[in-house]
């Protein structure tokens, strides 16, 4: 079952742009054994560096892969992890805290459907 994409519209350069994704444009997992590996892969992507220390990927891991992983582990029926299963920890950190991780823009973390 293919997941509706989510659009995202930003304005650069005074011209809006636009970009649709999917869970399957964001990670490609074919089977359970595949989604296992890439939730054990994930499960500490900043402290054992699997993810690089820019805002950019930051923001790409919590907007894009955390929700995706979500909705694969949906799709093939394992239960979600509990460092998966909410943002509570990353969504409450301070507002400086946020700029200083994130970016100034502020975090849009929507679940695939």
């Amino acid at each position: 079952m293919k997941a509706r994409p989510i659009l995202r519209l930003w304005k650069s350069q005074g011209r809006w742009q636009f970009a649709y994704y999917s869970p399957e444009t964001v990670l490609r997992v074919r089977t359970q054994g595949d989604l296992l590996k890439l939730l054990e892969f994930y499960s500490c992507p900043f402290i054992e560096l699997r993810t690089p220390r820019t805002k950019f990927a930051r923001r790409h891991y919590v907007e894009r892969v955390r929700p995706a992983l979500r909705w694969y582990c949906r799709q093939f029926s394992v239960p979600t992890p509990t460092w998966l299963a909410n943002d509570e920890s990353i969504l409450l950190c301070s507002p400086s805290e946020a700029r200083a991780l994130f970016g100034t823009r502020p975090l849009a973390i929507r679940e695939f459907e």
